[in-house]
């Protein structure tokens, strides 16, 4: 009803968007003024289609005084062949097109800021009008998007690509992904300080990929940085699977934006004199810039000082000038491991214990219920739950989904907990640490990534423990019950591969529909594999049902959310080592809760294997630049 409501959009595209080929146009808005009462401001735009595939939409001039992407981007519209597409490229190189022809940041017709006037509304200003075709039309329509910025007339950067910092960590690290394809000189895990009207917000709400960038400064744009931003494009879109080719790979520095101390705000006009330059390295409190009163002669400056140690990265672009400064530095932090508050410590060992304590409860109802009928049920509670973030996966992903979830899911747990069904809870919660080493492999062979050394003797070690457990275990069905449970470990590996293939879609979209395909996938198999099912829920008492309930709400569904609000505020490598505690509390609630011994040598092979997941999961993280 609401929709209903809703005005249509004033803009029209003499484009049309599904059309095979190369399309060049313009989005029409009427806009009547003093010179023209029927005229219109017309927004240029190029689409390029060829066949079934993801759609990337790349816009430039959200700010009209910067200048790399619309140099990138008119370049690319007349460059592009569908021959080398595979889906559908969206190119807009002025969405702003009042503020690129007046060379301003704002718009000259209502000041609107593009950027911060989202989701806009259709009976608004010229700007609002923009920013709610692109809310409502344009990024409905894709599933990756590149926003091209750089410093305009009043900022100056190190050239970067950035990606922003995510509360779902699978759409996360899949835009990290393609920040390091893009191949700036420069790559920034972005925090997100005011996402309020945001056009990236907007598209990140919807479950895109979002990649943006700062590529110099100073109203103006120089060859080095309009070739990064060229360059860069036809990379981004070669990773995201809409252009055909090879990435051309250039060398970036990843920086990192741990918190809001990474901002140095000036709190008084004047006259800015800066004490680093960009690319500076600097110390915390270390003063970067003095501000000069300018009303009269004679007063002492204001010093403005470093909140931490970092990269100088951005600042005011023209350092003689009158203004209020907002000195802007971005970078990660140089000191190492960064401890964990007390809370957050807390939080990532409570997830440990519930998904250590799953695989025990998970032991104890495999006596009742089979082991695949049992997942079957979680799998129906987690989808119940889920259930609320299903929509429509867009085009290509059901495909893969299907597969994620016969692969990452039916297969996985079918083969994990039959398992568990025949060996102890510890030392199957040890064994499925080959997780780790299995997606290292999968990424070394299938998508070309480049194990480091210390990768390498992690998988060594971990496959070298689960040897030993193996050479010590007692017959009697335990070594088909070991094997089931690494033909676990790899499904989930290949799994996580495979939802690399998915494109524009979330991780709790995802996980969404995994659960509820893998639900009825699931009870096939149990009809297929098992026997005895209609006894097991004719007697399953509470105890059983809980056991359900557990695997299904508060492993999975409290579990990942916890997990989730750690990452929110932290990097994975602060926070994965913690999962190394899982196999111990299941080996400890093993022990207590259902009588299991481990002998001495199952416990060195278990050492083993946390040993190399460890070397594997724990980051060594070099010194990086943070914020002025």
């Amino acid at each position: 009803m609401l929709q209903q409501m809703v005005r249509p959009s004033p803009i029209s595209a003499t484009v049309d968007f599904d059309a095979e080929g190369v399309h060049h146009g313009f989005l029409r808005l009427p806009y009547s003024r003093d010179d023209a009462a029927w005229g219109s401001v017309m927004i240029p735009v190029t689409v390029v289609r060829n066949g079934v595939g993801p759609t990337a939409l790349l816009t430039g001039g959200n700010h009209g005084d910067e200048y790399e992407g619309p140099i990138a981007l008119f370049d690319l519209a007349h460059r592009l062949r569908p021959e080398e597409v595979t889906g559908r490229v969206i190119i807009i190189p002025a969405m702003n097109q009042p503020a690129f022809g007046a060379g301003t940041r704002t718009s000259p017709i209502d000041r609107g800021n593009l950027n911060r006037s989202f989701p806009g509304r259709p009976d608004g200003t010229v700007t609002e009008k923009i920013a709610d075709y692109f809310q409502r039309v344009l990024l409905p329509m894709a599933d990756v998007v590149l926003d091209f910025h750089s410093g305009g007339k009043t900022l100056d950067f190190l050239p970067f690509c950035a990606a922003h910092v995510l509360a779902d960590k699978m759409q996360q690290d899949r835009a990290f992904d393609l920040v390091r394809a893009f191949g700036a000189p420069y790559s920034v895990k972005m925090l997100e300080i005011d996402a309020v009207g945001m056009y990236d917000t907007a598209a990140e709400e919807m479950g895109k990929l979002f990649v943006t960038t700062e590529l110099g400064g100073g109203g103006t744009a120089c060859g080095r940085t309009a070739s990064i931003a060229i360059r860069g494009a036809r990379n981004l879109l070669i990773a995201a699977g809409v252009m055909q080719g090879e990435v051309a790979p250039q060398p970036t520095q990843w920086l990192d934006m741990p918190d809001a101390d990474c901002f140095t705000f000036a709190e008084d006009a004047g006259l800015i004199q800066f004490l680093a330059d960009l690319g500076d390295r600097v110390e915390a409190g270390q003063p970067i810039a003095r501000i000069w009163p300018t009303g009269r002669t004679g007063l002492p400056p204001r010093e403005l000082c470093t909140n931490r140690a970092g990269l100088f990265t951005a600042g005011i672009s023209r350092a003689g000038e009158a203004g209020r400064l907002r000195g802007r530095g971005r970078g990660g932090d140089r000191s190492g491991m960064t401890r964990l508050p007390p809370a957050d410590m807390a939080r990532a060992v409570l997830v440990a214990l519930i998904w250590g304590m799953g695989f025990v409860v998970a032991k104890g109802a495999t006596g009742h219920f089979p082991p695949i009928l049992l997942q079957a049920f979680r799998f129906a509670v987690t989808a119940a739950v889920m259930a609320m973030f299903l929509r429509v996966p867009g085009r290509g992903n059901l495909p893969w989904l299907l597969a994620v979830s016969l692969v990452g899911a039916t297969i996985q747990y079918s083969l994990t907990f039959s398992g568990v069904h025949r060996l102890s809870a510890g030392i199957a919660a040890l064994v499925i640490q080959l997780e780790v080493p299995f997606l290292v492999l999968l990424g070394a062979l299938l998508l070309g990534e480049r194990p480091k050394p210390r990768h390498w003797l992690g998988i060594a070690l971990a496959f070298a423990g689960v040897a030993f457990i193996a050479g010590n275990l007692r017959f009697g069905g335990s070594w088909a019950a070991l094997a089931m449970v690494m033909g676990g470990a790899f499904a989930w590996a290949l799994g996580q591969v495979m939802i690399r293939k998915l494109r524009g879609i979330g991780g709790r979209v995802i996980t969404a529909w995994v659960a509820v395909l893998a639900t009825p996938q699931l009870f096939l198999a149990s009809l297929l594999f098992e026997t005895g099912q209609g006894a097991a829920i004719a007697g399953a008492g509470p105890d059983v049902w809980a056991a359900v309930g557990y695997l299904g709400l508060i492993m999975t569904a409290l579990g990942y959310y916890l997990w989730n609000s750690l990452l929110v505020r932290h990097e994975v490598g602060r926070v994965a080592p913690f999962l190394l505690l899982l196999p111990v509390f299941s080996v400890l609630g093993g022990v207590l809760f259902l009588g299991e011994v481990l002998a001495t040598a199952q416990l060195i092979g278990g050492a083993l294997v946390l040993s190399g997941v460890g070397l594997m999961l724990i980051e060594r993280r070099a010194p990086a630049p943070v914020a002025a």
